[in-house]
């Protein structure tokens, strides 16, 4: 995300919010965001890689134990959504054009394809 003012141009990414989020004293925000953006994230993409390497093993073992753990990253990758809903809404809020706005990087729009199902 971008953020343009009349002085300046300023990125911002995950970790810079989550830092500036800890910083300035919100650190039950800055946990949520970092547990909601990077933990989930990671933790869905390896859960997936476990699911896919065993699935294509053909595994016949622990079954249940794989299905439960699809239905936990489809409950919980939703969850993830939490950056473009905060990016979608700054960009609408902050649309004084003269002023400042908020411009949605490529970062974003590959973050949203991601974890959109």
């Amino acid at each position: 995300m971008i953020t343009r003012t009349i002085f300046d141009d300023e990125p911002d990414t995950i970790m810079s919010g989550v830092l500036v989020l800890l910083h300035s004293g919100s650190w039950p925000i800055a946990l949520l965001v970092f547990i909601a953006s990077i933990v989930v994230p990671l933790l869905k993409i390896l859960a997936l890689g476990v699911l896919l390497y065993t699935a294509w093993r053909g595994s016949p073992r622990r079954r249940l134990q794989r299905s439960e753990l699809y239905r936990m990253v489809e409950f919980i990758g939703r969850w993830s959504m939490l950056d473009i809903y905060a990016v979608s809404l700054l960009a609408t809020l902050v649309q004084v054009q003269s002023f400042a706005s908020v411009i949605v990087g490529w970062g974003a729009w590959a973050f949203a394809a991601v974890v959109c199902r």
